[in-house]
């Protein structure tokens, strides 16, 4: 079944002795992004409250993975928390916004779900592209130098991923901008509690205190390495074999290191003053959108 025909037939109505209801979405809403920008952070604070159920496994990408899509909506549906509690139910996915590279994901999950309340954090693009690209090395999806990723920014996939308001473009053809939030890490940081409530609210659950939680740090990078082929096999194994299986973190943990065995550890990089030029240059443009349309404070972002 092709995708055109597969999304509007889940949408449709049953009828019950007369009586009209349409079929329950699950979930209600979803983080969609900026890789690199917090979300690991928000899943966990969303997961902390009594009424909100987050998948088991973070990274779904059920919307921008054909091998995904393919399993089927009952596949997809089966990854959530099924308590009577909940009023919200939610993933985190940020490859559902890697336009170009991952297209069409907004008018999918609109089809799916157009009512679904979508959450995107947006992060000095600047750090986001050191960040994205030590956490592509840590994974062993990139293994290039730094200054290799500068030779054509235009084709590096992780560079679109920072031009937020183009991100967010693709769901706002689809989707009412009411149900979309927009955050700043930048906001996060300085006022983390306050944003959690303003989610709360968003979503539509109780106030509830996470202070336990968001005095936490999440997914910070940590030590990075350049693995070795042997390391680089064991990752892609666990990509395709463990990652999207609901198993414990400390089982997961075990892979990375393993693959870390005999790997060079990376420093950050430190971005030279025409690399910085470059990348304010492709950003510019979209952060000064993005601020127009959102109310994102961005002009700090490209200060000295």
């Amino acid at each position: 079944m092709t995708t055109a025909t597969f999304w509007p037939t889940f949408s449709k109505k049953y009828t019950v002795l007369g009586i009209a209801f349409k079929m329950k979405k699950i979930p209600n809403f979803i983080v969609i992004g900026a890789a690199r920008s917090g979300t690991t952070s928000l899943f966990q604070y969303l997961d902390a409250h009594p009424q909100i159920g987050m998948s088991p496994v973070k990274e779904l990408n059920f919307f921008s993975r054909p091998a995904y899509e393919k399993k089927g909506v009952n596949w997809y549906q089966d990854r959530f928390p099924k308590r009577d509690n909940l009023l919200a139910i939610g993933e985190a996915s940020t490859s559902y916004t890697t336009y170009p590279y991952a297209p069409d994901v907004a008018a999918r999950i609109a089809a799916y779900n157009p009512e679904i309340r979508l959450i995107y954090v947006v992060r000095n693009p600047l750090e986001r592209y050191i960040s994205h690209f030590l956490q592509r090395t840590k994974a062993g999806t990139e293994t290039r130098q730094f200054d290799e990723t500068f030779q054509d920014l235009e084709k590096e996939t992780f560079t679109w991923q920072g031009r937020y308001y183009y991100q967010l473009s693709q769901y706002l053809r689809v989707f009412p901008k009411d149900q979309l939030l927009v955050i700043s890490f930048d906001r996060i940081k300085s006022d983390t509690n306050q944003v959690v409530q303003d989610l709360y609210h968003f979503l539509g659950v109780s106030e509830f205190s996470t202070e336990e939680v968001t005095s936490k740090t999440h997914n910070a990078a940590g030590n990075v390495y350049r693995k070795k082929l042997f390391g680089l096999l064991v990752l892609r194994f666990y990509r395709a074999y463990i990652e999207q299986r609901n198993f414990p973190f400390r089982f997961k943990k075990f892979f990375s290191t393993v693959a870390n065995w005999g790997a060079i550890p990376v420093d950050k990089p430190v971005l030279k003053p025409e690399q910085r030029q470059q990348l304010i240059d492709f950003y510019r443009e979209d952060s000064q959108q993005l601020s127009d349309t959102f109310s994102i404070p961005t002009k700090h972002w490209f200060d000295d």
